[in-house]
């Protein structure tokens, strides 16, 4: 076993080269694991989540997996993780969440190349069953992808067991892997041992099965694919936030919602939730994975779930100076005194001294009034201006706005407060525009 795993590193992820970062739990795979890739002379890094869900044993697997550290002088990375019922959910998508988001900050900020996991055989082979159960097409753990590697993937439990008595490798007994509470416990202590009992060969059988079904996925996906490009775009609401769109075009074609699904499964979206998108009201929105999924009149859209994004409560103040720069963040001004320019689409136009400083750049937020150019008196609601215009449901939520101290908001490329609007007594232009549009 452990030549295998020294070739097959070697093949792949040289020891001289890819310093990992090994996700531990304490129990018999991962501490096999660890001593494997301990032993194939790798830089290791070891990450474990006390989830707190066992009381003393919990404690247990931790102080397990720390004395290990330190017995063999390799950096631990210890999180304390408090589940509240109430608040986070789902069990076992919380603590899978909060897991590899502590392994990716902690491989991020030590610069570790991959992060080890070890999933084996036996994980393979429930999580084929899982995917058929659920309705999905084959689903298969991959041994390697851009940041995960797992060494035991082709090991069977027995041969983890045996080598764990081989090499007298300690580890500890979560108990609530015998609960059948689970779905995945359940196929894995009842269906998978009836399924071998009867069917000689049962997981070789399974495992090449979906291996030719995956192949056959993948020249599906291709062709797939290039259909599909046709009628994806990106859009960039602000230069933190950028949403994928999909021309709703795609379904008049031959396969069009099975294209559709195809593409969008990747984010865990099922072929019910496809067809209901497809026929259902442009209020329809469906969330998986941490992205959200909906339309507008025109195509179908896909981007981070509010309050995900890279910099969902950006604020800033642009003072009267920074006009005078020419550039500011990614607006372009441009401040003329005399006569006016020539009026351009895509840039608004406004009287530099109506403006009351400082204005201040943001995303709009409810409650939000506008009193848009050519409205005398009165105002209204920005998001229904924003309707107005058409914006989808992204761009209603990240199109930054200015606001002078005043209230009064500007909408880039599009309107300006008609308080500030340019007239006969007009000394000093103010032109605002993106960057990209000039």
């Amino acid at each position: 076993m452990l030549q295998r795993i020294k070739q097959r590193s070697n093949e792949v992820i040289s020891p001289k080269t890819y310093k990992l970062l090994c996700g531990v739990s304490g129990g018999m795979d991962s501490m096999v694991m660890l001593d494997l890739l301990q032993k194939s002379d790798y830089e290791l890094g070891v990450a474990h989540v006390n989830y707190h869900l066992r009381a003393e044993s919990s404690d247990l697997d931790a102080a397990l997996v720390r004395e290990y550290c330190q017995e063999n002088q390799l950096p631990f990375y210890l999180m304390d993780a408090f589940y509240d019922p109430e608040k986070d959910g789902n069990l076992q998508l919380w603590a899978r969440n909060i897991r590899f988001d502590f392994f990716r900050k902690i491989k991020k900020e030590n610069n570790f190349r991959m992060i080890a996991l070890a999933h084996h055989q036996g994980d393979q082979i429930e999580t084929i069953l899982m995917s058929v159960f659920k309705g999905y097409d084959f689903q298969l753990i991959n041994e390697f992808n851009h940041e995960i590697y797992r060494p035991l993937l082709h090991s069977t439990k027995v041969e983890i067991n045996e080598y764990a008595k081989l090499n007298d490798i300690k580890y500890r007994e979560d108990l609530s892997n015998q609960s059948n509470i689970y779905d995945r416990n359940f196929v894995r202590n009842k269906l998978i041992p009836r399924l071998e009992e009867r069917f000689d060969n049962f997981d070789n059988r399974l495992l090449g099965l979906a291996e030719r079904t995956k192949k056959k996925q993948a020249v599906l996906g291709y062709l797939l694919d290039e259909t599909f490009r046709k009628y994806k775009s990106k859009e960039k609401v602000n230069p933190n936030f950028t949403y994928e769109k999909i021309d709703k075009k795609i379904v008049d074609q031959s396969f069009g919602i099975e294209i559709l699904y195809y593409n969008l499964q990747l984010y865990d979206f099922s072929f019910d939730q496809i067809q209901n998108l497809v026929s259902g009201n442009n209020q329809v929105k469906f969330e998986a994975r941490n992205v959200l999924l909906c339309k507008d009149e025109t195509h179908f859209l896909l981007g981070m779930q509010p309050g995900l994004e890279n910099e969902p409560n950006f604020e800033c103040k642009i003072q009267e100076a920074d006009f005078l720069k020419h550039q500011f963040y990614y607006f372009h001004f441009r401040v003329t005194v005399g006569d006016l320019p020539d009026f351009e689409p895509d840039f608004v136009y406004l009287d530099f001294d109506k403006i009351s400083f400082p204005i201040t750049l943001r995303s709009s937020r409810a409650g939000d009034m506008i009193r848009p150019l050519g409205m005398d008196q009165g105002q209204k609601k920005l998001n229904k201006y924003f309707n107005e215009q058409g914006f989808n449901f992204f761009q209603k939520l990240h199109y930054y706005i200015m606001i002078d101290s005043e209230g009064r908001i500007i909408v880039p490329k599009k309107t300006i407060d008609n308080r500030l609007k340019i007239d006969e007594n007009t000394k000093k232009c103010l032109r605002i525009g993106l960057i990209e549009d000039l």
